[in-house]
């Protein structure tokens, strides 16, 4: 692993008047830093694996995408990730430069937190809205946390589904049409278990929830969604709109469900959450703080025997 110093910053001149020269000597150290990685990739193959550019070489009022291309230009020299089975904001970049080249076969985890998706918008929405989307290729893949990219995020999920549901009824065998893919796909459905979503739609994530419990309705364990802060975004009573989750949803595996709105009125299918025996953690919650009787939604007798932890708030409750 190679850690590139950041002493070379004058971090006591005023940097408005060495901007010029500091973009210069910032420009020619990145020339020597790929020139090295390329020297060292050349000579011993396979050896240099990680590279590292800190923050500092990004000039203060200046987009860090400078900074980002240069580690890109140093990563494609580098070898891919070895059957990578977790994915986060440490190894990202690493990932999509050599993505073509990464044995997807292994990869179980994906877990992005909201900076990296900002850094990385067009590269993460290209990647999942391709012919062949990325969490498709990901047939091993068992935990999703990211924010959502909106509503056809999981369509090919819920095509491979159908495809699977309507070759068992009619007795084919559908089992080639599912995951055919060039990145060494298998011929199983994908069998998701747990998934945190972070969405900014005002009306909630509803298509993608709705799409998710179905095409991993076999498989999926923990189910969360919360909406992205806005500080211009709050419930009001009068002015939030109704959302209600779970209708048709189907799971029986399902252990943990977590909801947290903050610009709409959340209510949850009932005659769903009955069918949840496997249910132990529920957490249902909106902002909304005032209400009248007429928006009460009445909670009937239910038996969910695993339970153990309840969290209900606003609407909800």
């Amino acid at each position: 692993m190679v850690r590139f110093s950041d002493s070379w910053f004058p971090l006591r001149e005023d940097r408005d008047q060495q901007r010029s020269k500091l973009e210069a000597e910032r420009d020619r150290l990145f020339i020597t830093m790929v020139d090295f990685v390329r020297q060292h990739a050349s000579i011993h193959k396979h050896v240099l694996r990680h590279v590292v550019i800190p923050d500092s070489y990004q000039l203060p009022g200046t987009s860090r995408r400078s900074t980002v291309d240069v580690q890109f230009e140093i990563l494609f020299l580098l070898p891919p990730l070895q059957n990578p089975q977790v994915i986060n904001n440490s190894n990202w970049l690493e990932f999509v430069a050599r993505l073509p080249d990464t044995n997807l076969n292994y990869l179980e985890s994906i877990t992005l937190t909201t900076s990296i998706m900002i850094e990385q918008a067009e590269e993460v929405s290209r990647l999942l809205s391709d012919q062949l989307p990325l969490l498709q290729r990901c047939r091993a893949l068992k935990h999703l946390a990211m924010e959502t990219q909106g509503p056809g995020m999981f369509q090919w999920a819920v095509r491979e589904k159908k495809q699977k549901d309507a070759g068992h009824q009619q007795g084919r065998n559908v089992d080639r049409q599912l995951g055919s893919c060039q990145y060494g796909c298998n011929n199983n459905l994908v069998a998701l278990r747990s998934i945190q979503l972070i969405h900014k739609s005002p009306l909630g994530p509803v298509q993608e929830l709705n799409d998710i419990a179905f095409a991993f309705s076999d498989s999926l364990e923990e189910m969360a969604a919360t909406e992205k802060w806005d500080g211009n975004v709050m419930a009001v009573l009068g002015n939030a709109p109704r959302v209600v989750l779970g209708e048709g949803w189907t799971l029986p595996r399902l252990r943990v469900l977590d909801f947290e709105a903050l610009s709409y009125q959340l209510y949850f299918d009932l005659d769903t959450l009955q069918q949840f025996s496997a249910l132990e953690s529920l957490r249902l919650m909106d902002r909304i703080m005032e209400y009248n009787q007429r928006e009460i939604q009445p909670w009937p007798s239910v038996s969910l025997p695993h339970l153990q932890k309840l969290d209900l708030m606003g609407s909800p409750a």
